[in-house]
This record gives C-alpha cells, structure tokens and sequence, in this order.
C-alpha cells in the first residue's frame, strides 16, 4: 500500500532536520538512509520524504501493511510537517 502526499515547506533542510530528530529520537527502532532525501523503515511501514525535481514542494510517500496504519502514520507525519511551516 502507498499514498503519495505533497507538502510545500519554507526550508527543505529545517524539514528533513526536524523529521530526524523527531523519528530518531520518539521511535528508535528504524532504518535510515539519506540518499534520496530521507527514508525511514519500520518493520510495519516505511516513509519516504524528499524534494521535488520539478516543483518546490517535498513530496512525502507512506507505505504500510494496512490501511489504518497508514492512514494513521500518514496523519502523524502530516501534523509533524504541518508544525514546521
């Protein structure tokens, strides 16, 4: 399952910052891999956050084993970037 969501954010950078500190630091058990702007895994779901190549936008992309859980972690991650505009 995937949902692909578009976000405009002021500062790029501030973002991904947040995002880490705030998955790193709240929810420890995951991987993370910054080379195509930030991926996170989780057992159950995974995220995908990176800058558009074509707008200035991020574009976020949620996957998940059900669909409460992602409509729920794409909530999550939605009120997360919402707080940084």
């Amino acid at each position: 399952m995937g949902c692909g969501v578009e976000n405009c954010i002021k500062s790029y950078q501030k973002c991904i910052t947040a995002v880490i500190h705030f998955f790193g630091k709240v929810r420890p058990r995951h991987s993370c891999n910054e080379m195509d702007g930030l991926r996170v895994e989780y057992p159950d779901w995974s995220f995908l956050l990176r800058a558009s190549n074509t707008e200035a936008k991020l574009r976020l992309i949620v996957d998940a084993r059900s669909e409460e859980l992602l409509e729920s972690k794409e909530k999550e991650l939605l009120d997360t970037l919402e707080e940084l505009k």
